[in-house]
């Protein structure tokens, strides 16, 4: 979408990496003021999924006054929750049947391969609970770090899993939750303001069921989340979240993100929907 308070008459280009195609690569756009105007691109990615396309245009904003405004184009992936049918018991073990088809491709933060060791991320769901699952490889497992165990503590300094979950499409709230191995939790409720700032719930503390195990090379957590803590009377078929998550491992000084950025202000989710 384009709109200014005065006319704008320019030449939109789009920087395509390699793998990528945008058509058209080149539009011309010429706009009346204050008057919203919409162009549609395809977009098609047969490479690396990052780095993404970017999008540059000269933006009026003043009489005889331009900007060059350049915009990277909004990734959104797609994963999937599964029925938790006949339950999940947080044991840490990962034996139910609900676990499968994990989340395995994980970004570095510039957008490459990521560097830390493989990780498999799953979700479920029934009427009531949200349940997440993680399976992170470590080499080195003597090495892993979880000591912090005070509510809010410095939890995203250890090894950890990070998880940004807005239950509606679309919302301006969303949930960010660290969990390190003991399962301790780090989280806050953060919203956009009318005037779209953002604002956080520094004392917002979730309900969790959470158990870690530590195997010979590996770590798994098993989380459960009450819709209850996200407002919701309940989760059903077909639900779609925005969502992101991410792990940290110290010991390689690294960080895998299913999307990249994932911090704020520069929020960006893809979908979880419930199967």
């Amino acid at each position: 979408n384009i709109y200014s308070d005065f006319s704008l008459d320019d030449t939109l280009r789009w920087d395509v990496p390699e793998g990528w195609t945008i058509t058209p690569a080149v539009l011309p756009v010429d706009y009346p003021a204050r008057v919203d105007g919409t162009q549609e691109f395809t977009a098609v990615c047969t490479g690396p999924l990052y780095p993404v396309p970017t999008a540059t245009i000269n933006f009026t904003y003043g009489k005889d006054k331009q900007v060059k405004v350049t915009r990277p184009l909004k990734v959104a992936r797609t994963a999937y929750c599964y029925p938790a049918l006949g339950g999940v018991k947080i044991d840490g073990r990962l034996d139910e049947t609900c676990w499968h088809d994990p989340v395995g491709t994980m970004f570095s933060e510039d957008g490459g391969p990521a560097t830390t060791d493989p990780s498999e991320f799953y979700f479920a769901y029934d009427k009531d609970n949200l349940y997440l699952a993680a399976k992170l490889t470590d080499r080195e497992i003597d090495s892993m770090v979880a000591k912090v165990s005070k509510r809010d503590g410095p939890v995203y300094g250890e090894d950890c899993v990070g998880f940004f979950l807005s239950p509606t499409a679309y919302s301006d709230t969303t949930y960010q939750i660290y969990f390190n191995f003991l399962g301790t939790a780090y989280d806050h409720k953060i919203w956009k303001t009318a005037q779209g700032e953002l604002d956080y719930a520094r004392k917002f503390d979730g309900d969790y069921e959470v158990k870690g195990i530590k195997n010979s090379d590996n770590w798994t957590l098993e989380i459960r989340i009450p819709a209850s803590v996200m407002d919701l009377a309940g989760i059903e078929k077909g639900d779609k979240w925005e969502v992101n998550f991410r792990r940290k491992q110290p010991r390689l000084s690294a960080t895998a993100d299913w999307q990249i950025p994932i911090g704020y202000p520069d929020y960006e989710g893809g979908w979880l929907i419930m199967r």
